[in-house]
């Protein structure tokens, strides 16, 4: 089996003072590499939708862009815990596909990432409770792809 390379997202942190996103607090991480693939929008809308406070639940204020490929913005990814995350990204027909990622962190299969569990065809005012679903430990077997 063939490892894939991994890439660097950039963090951003909520700033509470005045409710806008500070470009000044940034953190680069590493994360697996999955076919990540949607249309290209602002990472900033999609956490509007998500809200401020199922933010602060899933993630704690904490979450990143994603890109695809050709380094377009296509989504967002929230920290869950130390090897899980949400993906949260714009389809072509302009709903959103919500995912639990894990990373693999021993054994044979180390730094690949496993989807846990995926919801496809996501409305814009459904996104903030699937996105709390989708980070809970155990997840409801609702809209599942």
């Amino acid at each position: 089996m063939v490892s894939r390379p991994l890439r660097k997202f950039t963090k951003r942190v909520a700033n509470l003072s005045n409710r806008s996103y500070n470009e000044s607090m940034t953190t680069t991480y590493t994360l697996p590499i999955l076919n990540r693939e949607g249309r290209e929008c602002d990472p900033a809308e999609i956490i509007r939708q998500v809200g401020m406070m199922n933010l602060f639940a899933i993630s704690g204020g904490r979450w990143g862009s994603l890109r695809d490929a050709e380094q377009n913005t296509i989504g967002v990814w929230l920290p869950v815990g130390r090897a899980r995350m949400v993906e949260i990204t714009l389809d072509f027909n302009d709903t959103y596909r919500v995912r639990c990622v894990r990373r693999v962190t021993s054994g044979a299969k180390r730094n690949q990432a496993v989807i846990e569990t995926e919801f496809v065809g996501i409305y814009c005012d459904e996104v903030s409770e699937i996105a709390y679903q989708a980070s809970c430990w155990r997840t409801n077997n609702l809209r599942k792809k």
